[in-house]
């Protein structure tokens, strides 16, 4: 067993105090973890903090990119003002220069529309050459783009608060 004490939160001037009492009368900042345990976890972090129950469905389960599944990060545009609209603020003859795009939105556990729009005329040229200008490489935000338009789901960056782990269908 290795022993872990865990004062991440502690301001600087209080950790000395703190670990001295955690290391003789335990508490609810020391753990007690084998080692081995984080050899199923990726990276082998030391996710001491962790239930045994999360570190098992890293030992039972594969991993998610596998058999064909596949997480990738999604577009960026630097200014969304510019390169987003909702669907109802374009004019008909312009919406095929607006393809569909997945961003944010309200939680829904059932069903959620893509109303935004990110206008990619030309293969998204204008975009491409904006978000260049601005960090010297479009590829550091258009990313993953042999993906793009394939069907797929979507999801926020952190699950909603209530617990709910809720995905998008088709996004850009």
């Amino acid at each position: 067993m290795t022993l872990f004490i865990r004062l991440n939160d502690i301001p600087a001037n209080e950790k000395a105090r703190e670990l001295h009492e955690a290391a003789i009368y335990g508490g609810d900042r020391v753990y007690q973890k084998p080692a081995h345990s984080f050899q199923n976890i990726p990276g082998h972090s030391f996710v001491y903090w962790v239930s045994d129950h999360v570190i098992n469905i890293y030992k039972n389960f594969p991993p998610f990119e596998n058999e064909g599944r596949t997480a990738k990060c999604g577009l960026g545009t630097l200014d969304d003002f510019r390169f987003l609209r909702l669907w109802w603020e374009l004019l008909l003859e312009h919406n095929l220069s607006w393809v569909p795009f997945a961003k944010g939105g309200s939680f829904s556990p059932w069903h959620s529309d893509i109303p935004m729009r990110v206008f990619w005329k030309s293969g998204g040229k204008e975009l491409k050459c904006f978000v260049e200008t601005k960090v010297g490489s479009a590829s550091r935000k258009i990313q993953a783009q042999s993906y793009y338009f394939k069907p797929g789901l979507t999801f926020p960056r952190r699950p909603h608060k209530m617990g709910w782990f809720s995905v998008r269908g088709l996004s850009l």
